[in-house]
């Protein structure tokens, strides 16, 4: 794959890529057959000697959510939703994620739905990509699966989502904390999509009275404040966590791949291009440098890559390779793609220099308010300060190290 050491750089279906080396030699163009292996049409003529009609394997993003998606068919982590991503993903033992699927709803109907916000937007993403009403991949699921899906969205969705809960006046009050708020509130809005464009389901209402369509509505106003919001004061309060911020990346990919407001899809792409040009900023081969937020003693301070690795892998090709852990699977299947600056700053470690870089995340609890408003009486939660509070986040980078840290003015103790 390499002329006497020295790399290659080629484009295949508007994609760039490089074949290993050191300095690229030549550039050329050269179309994909389909079949992953990408076929050069040049040639070329060095000191080394000549070659013609060169195969070489895509290293595009393409190329690394299908080893994803067979990694996830064949080595499931944690319960079924690796099985039924690849399944569909590749198109292969479809019949086994048809069953796994009616299973789920049955599982979720005798748990009264409990903690059904982890997987709701999986299969939200499941049903765009694959059901009858795909403009994708039409009809790799079946008829009772798909079935099973809007069953388990609409007996969940219906019973606990209110429309009040989308007020964009509320995007600084959280539900539980911010990963488990944001699952539960895209799995919200999808559900609210599918409905609202589904013949038979658009006819229903939900247990508050509102109809699908108002609350698609109301849920796509919730999402661009709060894009707009989280966009200009630091993305996430989990900042770098290497626990928690993939599960809220996870579930925000669904807005950029899914949504038909123009707007909306606009404001969550380029928050996803904000987040991964700042954690590109802070990282070298795929390893964040610099403090996390919720990050816990031990493994996940000294050798975990940091928050947004995982997801990271698939967009840019740095880091541990393939994972398949539950809260990474829509990086499988995504379409969304970062811009060509941060696709530089996140290869480009050596060309970035030594600089630092500070920012002042959200993450201090607003004292003003003592609890939620009644629509979000289920169950804990806290209300952020939106004007960020006094929290200063300080990186330090160079070409060989990135060290930082988190500080903030003393506080009082209640």
């Amino acid at each position: 794959s390499t002329v006497a050491g020295r790399g290659i750089d080629f484009t295949a279906n508007g994609e760039t890529a490089s074949v290993s080396g050191a300095v690229p030699s030549s550039t050329m163009t050269v179309m994909s057959d389909g079949s992953g292996v990408i076929r050069g049409t040049g040639v070329y003529t060095g000191a080394e000697g000549n070659w013609a009609g060169l195969g070489i394997r895509t290293v595009s993003v393409a190329s690394r959510q299908e080893e994803g998606l067979v990694s996830a068919l064949n080595n499931p982590w944690a319960g079924d939703m690796q099985f039924i991503m690849g399944a569909y993903g590749l198109n292969i033992r479809t019949t086994e994620a048809d069953t796994k699927l009616t299973d789920m709803r049955d599982y979720f109907r005798a748990n009264n739905y409990a903690d059904f916000h982890w997987t709701g937007y999986q299969l939200e993403r499941i049903y765009w990509l694959y059901s009858s009403q795909s403009t994708i991949y039409p009809g790799r699921m079946s008829t009772a699966a798909e079935t099973a899906v809007l069953e388990m969205l609409w007996e969940w969705a219906s019973a606990e989502c209110e429309i009040g809960m989308a007020d964009p006046a509320y995007i600084n009050y959280l539900w539980e904390s911010e990963n488990h708020h944001i699952m539960a509130w895209v799995t919200y809005w999808g559900a609210a999509q599918i409905f609202a464009s589904h013949p038979v389901y658009s006819t229903y209402n939900y247990d508050d009275g509102s109809t699908p369509a108002e609350m698609a509505a109301e849920f796509d106003a919730y999402f661009k404040a709060w894009f707009r919001d989280r966009s200009s004061k630091n993305l996430l309060v989990e900042v770098a966590s290497p626990i928690y911020a993939k599960y809220s990346l996870n579930a925000l990919f669904n807005l950029v791949d899914f949504a038909t407001d123009l707007e909306l899809k606009a404001a969550s792409s380029s928050y996803l291009d904000i987040y991964f040009a700042e954690w590109a900023l802070e990282q070298i081969d795929g390893v964040r440098g610099g403090s996390r937020h919720r990050c816990y003693p031990g493994q996940y301070s000294n050798t975990h890559p940091g928050g947004g690795a995982e997801h990271a892998w698939y967009l840019f090709g740095v880091g541990g390779g393939p994972n398949t852990h539950p809260g990474v699977l829509s990086a499988l299947t995504t379409f969304w793609r970062p811009s060509p600056a941060t696709v530089g700053l996140a290869l480009d470690t050596v060309g970035r220099g030594s600089y630092s870089y500070t920012s002042r995340p959200l993450g201090l609890r607003d004292l003003s308010f003592q609890e939620h408003p009644n629509v979000y009486g289920k169950g804990s939660g806290y209300i952020l300060d939106p004007d960020a509070g006094s929290l200063l986040r300080t990186t330090w980078c160079t070409p060989d190290f990135v060290m930082g840290m988190s500080q903030m003015e003393a506080l009082r103790s209640s």
